[in-house]
């Protein structure tokens, strides 16, 4: 009889696990590749990127530090040669003179386009699923990237459930049931963001009330 490492019909959460590893192994296989062939470091990748998808406002270093779960030394050495090859500008923050504030520059958002682009296949793979099974995907991120920020295990995640904006459940429409109101528009769970530039984060215990409504929206349908 053939020895498995866990029962076959065992729950699903460690084959789930197992999955998520290795999309995550791949995917950082694949932004330490595209940093060294443009002669960068992952963590100077890393904050480009961020700074791209926050290209509105300039960002306080220790913000920046702080959301990528860095240390303000780290960054501020990354910082220093990102702007050394003109990808970054260095100031000081308008509200704060004390504290750095980091601008992207045009070759930099060029450099930052270019790393964040999806590999075909994981898009392809992706695509592979029907609208529901992406709806449900969608919706189990959520759930597994809120409660390991619940717990501390990453840094600050900028989800559509955990934004003061969300408001769950306020609509009859089953494929839109929930509002954002900086938008001022119904959304579904297919529609919900993992990492909103736009996230305001909730305070609580408005945002405890919030993302239990929302985890408990199949109980009201």
């Amino acid at each position: 009889m053939t020895e498995h490492a866990y029962p076959l019909d065992d729950a699903a959460a460690p084959r789930i696990s197992d999955g998520l590893t290795q999309l995550a192994a791949a995917l950082r296989q694949r932004s330490w590749h595209d940093a060294t062939a443009l002669g960068l470091s992952a963590t100077q990748v890393q904050i480009l990127v961020f700074l791209h998808r926050h290209a509105r406002d300039a960002a306080k270093l220790s913000e920046v530090a702080r959301i990528l779960g860095l240390t303000s030394a780290t960054v501020s050495d990354a910082v220093s040669t990102l702007e050394a090859k003109g990808h970054v500008h260095k100031g000081r923050d308008p509200g704060n003179a004390r504290a750095l504030a980091l601008s992207i520059t045009g070759p930099g958002r060029l450099v930052a386009e270019q790393v964040t682009r999806w590999p075909d296949v994981l898009l392809a793979g992706v695509e592979t699923l029907t609208p529901d099974e992406q709806t449900v995907f969608v919706r189990g991120l959520s759930k597994i990237i809120g409660e390991m920020e619940r717990q501390g295990a990453i840094p600050v995640a900028r989800l559509c459930v955990t934004c003061a904006n969300f408001r769950p459940n306020m609509h009859a429409d089953s494929a839109r049931p929930h509002h954002c109101v900086l938008i001022d528009a119904p959304l579904g769970d297919h529609g919900l963001r993992l990492d909103c530039a736009e996230h305001e984060e909730a305070a609580l215990p408005g945002r405890e009330a919030t993302w239990q409504r929302w985890l408990d929206i199949e109980q009201l349908r």
